[in-house]
C-alpha cells in the first residue's frame, strides 16, 4: 500500500503572504504552479490547501523536459 504525505508549513506560508501584502497590497493569490507534465496525487493535496486560501485556485503545470524543444504549460481548476 502506497501512503502519500505532503507537508505544508501553513504558518510559514501565511507569514510570507502577509509580508508580501505589505509591499504589494493590491495582489491576491489566484493559484499555484508546479513543474511536471501532469497532475499528481501530491498536486491534489497541495491544491486542497490553496482551495482554502483562494476562491477556485488555478494550478499551472510547467513541463521543463523541453519535449519537442518547447516548455509545455497547462492550467487546471477544480
Amino acid at each position: 500500500m502506497l501512503i502519500i504525505q505532503v507537508a505544508v508549513d501553513i504558518e510559514f506560508a501565511k507569514t510570507m503572504y502577509e509580508l508580501h501584502k505589505r509591499v504589494n497590497s493590491a495582489e491576491v493569490v489566484v493559484g499555484w504552479y508546479s513543474t511536471g507534465a501532469d497532475v499528481t496525487e501530491h498536486s491534489v493535496l497541495i491544491h486542497e490547501y490553496y482551495a482554502r486560501e483562494a476562491k477556485n485556485p488555478v494550478h499551472i503545470t510547467v513541463d521543463t523536459t523541453l519535449r519537442n524543444t518547447e516548455m509545455g504549460m497547462k492550467a487546471f481548476v477544480r
